[in-house]
């Protein structure tokens, strides 16, 4: 029932003028929510972004292509090179801080590690081959230039892609490759791959097009549909209206931060930041039943339902016509 009102009200939102792409509906389980929500705007033909579990640069393939664009454009970055040591398939947290204690007890420098030959005697064999797999994959990138093209150097990243992930790495460039103009350079695709909204990719976007002298796509920069996403990748991002089920104790804060004060807490904040992605209107929801995990039960209400403030009302369907007309009004005032 929650599902259903959510994309009736979205439906109505629309219908009374709302931009489908300002409807924002945040989950905080993407496999217990994202079905069901997403089933339900279906059935009322509405067009939305689905929720990914993680961001393009949170998923391991998506981190090493990060980092490849960031050595590019910034040969200093400390930060990729660490990235990229930990990232190598069979390496492992303890040996990257191994390598990093060797590091300092020796008074070494860091980037010379990747770039000079390997000091003897300090590093295990286990240290040294995963910096000589670095070594090895930064002389592949050395002639490379921040003005390089995707066009131009497509073929050359998925050969390394596929080294290290496989057909998913060649599937995360094509993926990529499919929305973004051929004529993009390394250093804009680091600046759309490290934005932190659609906002800001669709001004990398932007200023890309003017450059090529490229006819914007008809359909703008921007998805022209609900976006539907996971809490935490909700960071920077705003919308007239947010949509938050699903505030029930087994989801949210969830049985594995139920022991750990700490992790409640930050479970909190989580919600107080989605709370705040809004800019007009905010609908935080629950339900007395629901199906968790294939067992279909009673749920009880979140405990951060009575920490925000707010009087949540029993209904069977979605925003009526009268909130949906106050709500379209204030918009027309924003």
């Amino acid at each position: 029932m929650e599902a259903q009102s959510i994309a009736l009200s979205c439906k109505r939102l629309i219908d009374a003028g709302v931009q489908p792409n300002e409807i924002l509906i945040l989950l905080s389980n993407t496999k217990v929510l994202s079905q069901i929500i997403e089933s339900a705007l279906s059935t009322q033909r509405l067009s939305y972004v689905p929720a990914k579990a993680d961001s393009l640069i949170q998923e391991a393939h998506g981190r090493f292509l990060f980092c490849i664009i960031r050595l590019i454009c910034n040969c200093n970055d400390y930060i990729a090179y660490r990235a990229l040591l930990r990232l190598q398939p069979g390496v492992g947290i303890q040996t990257c801080y191994e390598i990093a204690e060797n590091t300092l007890r020796h008074n070494l420098n860091f980037f010379n590690l990747f770039h000079n030959p390997i000091p003897q005697g300090v590093f295990n064999s286990r240290q040294a081959h995963a910096i000589e797999g670095i070594r090895i994959f930064i002389s592949n990138i050395s002639n490379w230039q921040p003005t390089d093209t995707i066009d131009n150097r497509a073929e050359e990243i998925r050969n390394l892609l596929s080294r290290w992930y496989g057909e998913n790495g060649i599937e995360l460039l094509n993926s990529l490759i499919e929305r973004l103009p051929g004529g993009l350079c390394l250093e804009e695709l680091r600046d759309y791959l490290s934005a932190d909204t659609d906002e800001q990719q669709a001004g990398v976007l932007k200023l890309a097009y003017d450059r090529l002298g490229l006819t914007p796509p008809e359909e703008g920069f921007l998805p022209k549909s609900i976006r539907i996403m996971t809490m935490h990748n909700s960071k920077g991002l705003s919308a007239q209206i947010v949509f938050i089920p699903g505030l029930e104790e087994e989801i949210f804060p969830g049985a594995w931060r139920r022991p750990y004060p700490g992790l409640v807490l930050e479970g909190a904040r989580i919600l107080y930041v989605s709370i705040t992605r809004a800019r007009l209107a905010c609908i935080l929801s629950y339900t007395e039943n629901r199906t968790i995990y294939g067992r279909y039960r009673e749920v009880p209400p979140s405990t951060f339902t009575t920490q925000t403030g707010v009087i949540f009302i029993r209904r069977s369907s979605g925003l009526s016509d009268s909130e949906v007309d106050d709500i379209f009004s204030d918009i027309q005032n924003l």
